[in-house]
């Protein structure tokens, strides 16, 4: 009642009221935090004298019991109204109940279309590189896979990737394939992937010692595989191996001298590509300091990578010198 005592008419004077309540609910708190125990021990020491608040209290008392009783009539109407004020709050939440339950159907129907059409979108792509995939591995390896089959599924958090074993069932390419096998697997996958991503643009590849695990045959059928599928796609192989070079050019992968053999390498230079003139250059500074050994390597490094002219020249210079001959591993080297 005190603070609506300022509707009472006339109005109530009840300052004094106000700070003899605000002292009491400051005493109370402190009571109840306990701490700081020095600030509770001075509101239980403190003295509990009332102020005189009598003339306050009884003209609050005598105000209170002028207000009058409300007859049933007020009290009717104090329903109705406050009947009135919840039943628009519950129309207000049944309209809000059934914009939202309206939403929910439409989103719901939109996450399912999103995702059937997501799903059915995936799969097609799924099955297309596994079918182009498939019919890649089998062209390089029509000799005892002519039957080969794969699967790529969708799986909880990943893609399964299956592959046929001789008819055996599917199984992950580890499981019975050989290393060699594994390689050109991942070749053909490869080349799915760019052909489905890019189609005519994929239009230039370079690959890095891919077929390091697969056998001459094998790597033959590699180079028919690129040259009927991949007409006009630019490739660029490195590799260490010199058989797999020579594959490439008996096969017109590489024609012509389109490739560059790298001789050796610097940290600081980078690659350095064979030059006739820098090699005979440097068989003539081995010869002039009289080291036959360093001489004869090169030499026969030069005739293992060489064509057919570089072997006749070299025939020639081996045959005026008489440098004996010594084995060395071919050096890197790349086509395109």
């Amino acid at each position: 009642m005190i603070d609506h005592a300022g509707l009472l008419s006339p109005k109530i004077d009840v300052v004094a009221l106000n700070e003899f309540r605000s002292t009491l609910r400051a005493r109370y708190k402190q009571l109840q935090k306990l701490l700081p125990l020095g600030d509770t021990v001075a509101v239980l020491m403190a003295a509990y004298a009332i102020q005189q608040l009598g003339t306050e209290l009884t003209v609050l008392e005598k105000a209170i019991a002028a207000i009058p009783e409300p007859s049933k009539q007020d009290a009717a109407r104090d329903f109705l109204v406050l009947a009135q004020e919840r039943l628009e709050q519950l129309r207000i939440a049944r309209q809000k109940h059934s914009t939202g339950k309206l939403r929910a159907e439409r989103a719901a129907r939109i996450s399912n279309t999103y995702g059937t059409v997501t799903t059915a979108a995936l799969e097609k792509i799924y099955k297309d590189v596994e079918t182009t995939f498939a019919s890649y591995y089998r062209k390089i390896n029509e000799d005892d896979e002519n039957t080969f089959t794969a699967k790529l599924m969708p799986s909880i958090g990943r893609l399964a990737f299956d592959v046929d074993f001789y008819g055996r069932g599917h199984f992950p390419p580890g499981a019975y394939h050989s290393e060699g096998h594994q390689d050109g697997m991942g070749l053909c996958l490869y080349l799915a992937l760019m052909n489905h991503l890019l189609g005519s643009n994929f239009t230039f590849a370079v690959l890095d010692d891919v077929l390091m695990s697969v056998d001459a045959g094998h790597r033959r059928q590699v180079c028919a595989l690129l040259k009927e599928r991949f007409p006009n796609t630019q490739f660029i192989f490195t590799t260490h191996d010199e058989i797999w070079l020579r594959h490439m050019k008996s096969e017109g992968l590489i024609k012509g001298r389109n490739f560059a053999h790298f001789r050796t390498w610097t940290v600081d230079l980078g690659p350095a590509e064979w030059d006739d003139r820098d090699v005979w250059a440097e068989l003539d500074d081995h010869l002039a300091k009289n080291d036959v050994r360093a001489a004869a390597a090169l030499l026969e490094l030069c005739w293992n990578l060489g064509d057919e002219a570089d072997q006749a020249a070299l025939c020639g210079f081996n045959s005026m010198t008489s440098i004996p001959s010594w084995n060395l591993a071919p050096a890197m080297s790349f086509g395109n």
